[in-house]
């Protein structure tokens, strides 16, 4: 999103940019020999991009070289420039002894709602493209800590850079930015730069959210240790803190996650889940899968009969009638879907609820919560 708006206010990126992919449909608009040049650090230090500040990395006079290299036949004579990669927060220092004159522009978000963007860019990893070394994909709900170990060490450089050179960096936030921050005209009055503003914006609501599940479940050192970066953050924000809607999940809500990780896998092994119709919608290259604009009179009435009925410990049954009536009114609402599992589920009928969250997955294949009750079905079917 901020490097997409980069691009069109004029800071060339280079040609060789990595494209469409299931987790961004407009594209990363990071630079793919960047990137190589990154994860060759990476692992020759035996990490990868999942970094989490297990090891110290170690940048090599090859690996300069090559950074040198790389920059003079990609960039040169071009008056504005700049690239985009995570990953190059953990080389800031680097990068600045190479590029003495370079300025960092640092978009930061909330812990929990980078580890809610993971969990679900690697679900749908994992249900549309089938991948041949799942493990890879799953090690986020294997080791529910680590999105946010790895949180920690991204954001840690971050500080330490701006700390030693604040002159050098503009620190804003992504929901700042979404909610429509000029940040051309803050980087042209702070770096004296000439960008100008796109015409377009380059803020896609469907791919975006400020809105995550707060979690609940890491140890309490881990938590303060987030939350003391997270509030260093807001503190040099130029452009105001952010705010994120956590919602707490109870236990009776949640499953864990490794449960989670198992309804990824039965899906990838065979599910419900058309997968040639979600590779369509993700990539932008068909319809979207989405509820009717209008809501048919009284769909909405009777789901909410339903959830009223199966939250008061009624009879499930009867919230079962209700929510069937809702879905005979609307069946492309995918939150009507998963109620309705969730009343099988009470019914003890779990075939039934794993069939129904399948269809809300296969509608709307972009929530969290979903899969999180297609893996408590699993559970239960133990």
């Amino acid at each position: 999103m901020t490097a997409e708006y980069l691009k069109r206010a004029g800071l060339s990126m280079g040609q060789d940019l990595i494209g469409p992919h299931i987790s961004n449909i407009h594209g990363h608009f990071e630079n793919n020999e960047i990137v190589k040049l990154h994860d060759w650090v990476l692992a020759d230090s035996g990490s990868s991009w999942m970094y989490y500040g297990e090891r110290q990395l170690e940048v090599t006079k090859s690996h300069r070289e090559k950074a040198e290299r790389l920059i003079n036949e990609t960039f040169s004579g071009m008056p504005q420039w700049g690239f985009k990669d995570p990953r190059a927060c953990l080389f800031l220092d680097h990068w600045l002894d190479i590029l003495q004159d370079c300025r960092v522009v640092m978009v930061y978000r909330h812990y929990a709602c980078c580890l809610a963007s993971l969990f679900k860019r690697h679900a749908r990893e994992l249900c549309y493209w089938q991948p041949a070394e799942p493990e890879t994909h799953l090690n986020f709900w294997k080791d529910p800590e680590l999105g946010l170990r790895m949180w920690l060490a991204y954001n840690k450089c971050l500080l330490a850079f701006y700390r030693k050179h604040p002159e050098k960096c503009l620190v804003v936030s992504q929901q700042s930015i979404i909610q429509g921050l000029d940040l051309s005209k803050l980087i042209n009055n702070r770096f004296s730069a000439q960008l100008k503003e796109p015409h377009e914006s380059t803020v896609d609501q469907r791919l975006t959210s400020d809105i995550a599940i707060d979690p609940v479940w890491i140890d309490g050192d881990l938590r303060h240790e987030l939350e003391e970066v997270w509030h260093s953050l807001n503190t040099i924000s130029a452009a105001g803190a952010e705010s994120p809607e956590l919602i707490p999940v109870g236990e009776d809500d949640s499953a864990t996650l490794q449960w989670q990780a198992r309804a990824l896998v039965h899906s990838i092994t065979g599910s419900c889940v058309s997968f040639d119709d979600s590779k369509k919608e993700c990539r932008g290259q068909g319809p979207e899968i989405a509820p009717l604009k209008a809501e048919p009179p009284g769909a909405e009435s009777w789901f909410q009969k339903a959830r009223h009925e199966l939250e008061t410990d009624r009879s499930p049954e009867d919230a079962l009638v209700s929510i069937n009536r809702a879905i005979e009114m609307n069946f492309l609402r995918a939150e009507y879907h998963v109620l309705q599992g969730r009343v099988f589920m009470q019914l003890g009928s779990l075939n039934k609820a794993e069939a129904s969250f399948c269809r809300a997955i296969t509608q709307n294949p972009g929530v969290p919560f979903f899969y999180m009750f297609l893996a408590l079905a699993y559970q239960r079917m133990e």
